[in-house]
């Protein structure tokens, strides 16, 4: 009874500390500047031509790859910060240049040999409007949103093409890519909830409110979402920064209270250095999977980006630090 109480008072000071806060882009900046300022790193800068990590390095592969470069983009919005805008922008521009007819992105195989099936393009559009509208609502909302107010209005039409091609092939991701994968349960729910209030549709909307009850289905008692069949410190961490992004424009005790049990599992799995244990992980740490090529590690941008979001939206000062701890822990100042 007393860790139901103690998860009450938690949900309910965190509920209480959001409802002083009007919008995600007045959350964010709440962040250390000094924090903010080094999220650019954890992004991607595009080169020349647009292009962000993999997409530079390989040549074009997929649309889900510019996503880094929103990060760069959310920072330029919370700092007032015109120039690093404009320079993300290349990223945006760079990924509508590859959109097909039927709204989706073009894709090539991640491997020798791949067979692209039709939901893989369902797929890599979700991880993309995820982020892009996240992104694109925090310039909104920020002093900046006036200067690029135009070209925002210019990208509506892309994105909804890209919303109803998401929209047509919710099916495939639910049955073959993502049903099983409570960290892309939310990405997906993301995609189409901040793209719903991007382009105010209400039926993307309740699409995304769909996904996220799928993804807390996969969520123990304990609070571990089920990756693999147990624990992964890395898309734990995923997950938990996607349902915090989301709280930030759809308030919902019970997601809240998922993030509260989910976030002690987490937390408990990093050491006082900010090290990220990877012992019982599932999916990351070990050698069990790989990504063009490279073992998957943990993703300590992101396990750090979930911690600061929590600690900001609840108002906890422990969790900002640890945060802190492990982003000073992979990417030393």
């Amino acid at each position: 009874m007393k860790k139901y109480w103690v998860i009450a008072l938690g949900l309910w000071a965190c509920v209480a500390a959001q409802a002083a806060l009007a919008s995600g882009f007045e959350q964010l900046k709440k962040l250390p500047p000094e924090v903010v300022a080094r999220f650019v790193k954890l992004g991607g800068a595009p080169d020349a031509n647009g292009l962000v990590g993999s997409n530079h390095r390989l040549g074009w592969t997929g649309v889900s790859l510019q996503r880094g470069a929103m990060l760069p983009l959310i920072v330029g919005a919370v700092r007032n910060d015109e120039r690093l805008v404009a320079e993300s922008w290349r990223a945006i521009d760079a990924a509508f240049a590859h959109q097909q007819a039927d709204g989706s992105f073009e894709l090539k195989p991640s491997e020798p040999g791949q067979e692209l099936k039709p939901w893989y393009y369902t797929s890599d559009s979700a991880f993309w409007l995820c982020e892009l509208s996240h992104g694109l609502l925090v310039l909104r909302e920020s002093p900046l949103g006036a200067k690029f107010k135009e070209r925002i209005a210019g990208l509506m039409p892309k994105i909804r093409l890209a919303a109803k091609r998401l929209a047509d092939g919710r099916e495939d991701l639910e049955r073959h890519a993502d049903g099983k994968s409570p960290n892309r349960l939310c990405i997906d729910a993301n995609a189409f909830s901040l793209t719903g209030l991007l382009l105010g549709d209400e039926r993307l909307k309740e699409i995304g409110r769909h996904f996220i009850e799928r993804a807390l289905a996969l969520q123990r008692e304990d609070g571990v979402f089920i990756e693999r069949g147990g624990f992964d410190s890395s898309y734990q961490a995923v997950a938990l920064l996607k349902l915090e992004v989301r709280s930030m424009y759809f308030p919902d005790a019970k997601v809240s209270n998922a993030i509260e049990r989910g976030m002690k599992c987490e937390l408990a799995r990093i050491k006082p250095t900010g090290e990220v244990e990877v012992a019982d992980n599932t999916r990351t740490g070990l050698g069990q999977e790989k990504f063009l090529g490279h073992e998957k590690g943990v993703n300590y941008g992101e396990v750090a980006q979930a911690l600061l979001y929590h600690g900001v939206r609840c108002n906890k000062k422990d969790v900002i630090a640890i945060g802190e701890r492990v982003l000073n822990f992979r990417y030393p100042k």
